[in-house]
């Protein structure tokens, strides 16, 4: 449904445009959930407004194409674009409160987003706005309806906002830290909110977010970013069970998502490289335990692990040596076989 090819994004830094997000490749079938993942400044909102069409003024998508569906929106009008967003694609800002207009009630909100892009009358539209919220889980869809934002909950402004964005059943539904400021309960609540637009809807979703639970909770495939550049690819089970980056594995042992009973979380040293930053060797070659001298020489190519075929990383090492082919058929270290293949 979304097809992603050697997409790239720039920012204008001190009068030139350096390149933010480096080109990358991803496919997200009908109704599956791609979770992305990444530290601040990885690139990840960046890549959501990019497919949006709601980049900043001092970004621009370098190259690449994207494909929703049949179509290339790259190469649509800005007039097509404005048809799309809300219709076609959709997106779930960070803050709830934010994304709705305190003045208005949440019902005006929703039948003026059906306005944009149908012609009905009010009745019709008060019909399909109330029913878009007993869809997303609001049982008290009339009471919600009449209310401004500031009457209702932080998760049915959540709700709400959902509602909002896919009350034209989009096939692309863009959530961008959408449960972040949310408590245990209704966190839980949301994301299977998500799981049910994906599995009853059809609707396909990217899920941008710093949880690492969330993701795992709901995602089927998994997108690691660090410093714009794509290190690690695949199934959630195999992202995140199987991390083959020593960037996936670090940033799994900096959260609390699979600690054990008496362990402590383990920071990653460091920070994420500015894009003015030479790049030469791989990006996360100084925070990498593991780097050596061809880390830092050498830009790594992307790997797969052996029967693998849709997961992938970019990195010269491998997290678990003795699943490398050429190690178990050699039986030599490491070292020799990454010297052989380089």
């Amino acid at each position: 449904m979304l097809s992603v090819q050697q997409l790239s994004i720039e920012l204008l830094v001190n009068q030139k445009w350096l390149t933010a997000v480096r080109p990358l490749s991803f496919e997200l079938k009908k109704g599956e959930i791609m979770g992305v993942i990444g530290e601040s400044g990885s690139g990840k909102s960046l890549l959501a407004k990019a497919i949006m069409n709601i980049l900043p003024k001092r970004a621009r998508i370098g190259g690449g194409s994207l494909f929703i569906i049949d179509t290339n929106v790259l190469e649509l009008s800005s007039k097509e674009r404005l048809k799309w967003n809300g219709k076609k694609i959709a997106y779930i800002f960070q803050n709830p409160a934010a994304a709705l207009n305190p003045i208005i009630t949440i019902g005006q909100q929703l039948i003026d987003a059906i306005y944009a892009h149908q012609k009905l009358s009010k009745a019709e539209a008060i019909q399909i706005a109330k029913q878009a919220l007993l869809d997303v889980g609001i049982q008290d869809a009339e009471r919600v309806f009449k209310s401004y934002p500031h009457e209702i909950s932080g998760g049915m402004k959540q709700r709400a906002v959902i509602a909002i964005a896919v009350i034209h059943q989009p096939d692309l539904l863009i959530a961008d830290e959408a449960t972040t400021a949310l408590d245990a309960t209704i966190r839980k609540q949301v994301l299977d909110l998500f799981r049910m637009l994906s599995q009853t809807k059809k609707i396909s979703i990217l899920f941008i977010s710093h949880d690492i639970a969330a993701v795992k909770y709901v995602a089927d495939q998994v997108l690691v970013l660090y410093g714009g550049h794509m290190l690690e690819y695949g199934s959630g089970q195999a992202v995140l069970k199987h991390a083959k980056h020593p960037y996936t594995e670090d940033l799994l042992k900096a959260t609390p998502y699979q600690i054990q009973a008496g362990e402590r979380l383990k920071g990653i040293a460091g920070q994420v490289p500015p894009i003015t930053q030479n790049e030469q060797g791989c990006i996360y070659k100084d925070r990498c335990k593991l780097a050596h001298d061809r880390c830092r020489a050498f830009v790594p190519e992307f790997r797969h692990p052996a029967l693998e075929s849709l997961h992938k990383y970019k990195c010269h090492l491998d997290l678990f040596p003795n699943t490398h082919p050429l190690e178990k058929e050699a039986g030599e270290s490491l070292e020799l076989v990454l010297s052989a293949v380089t």
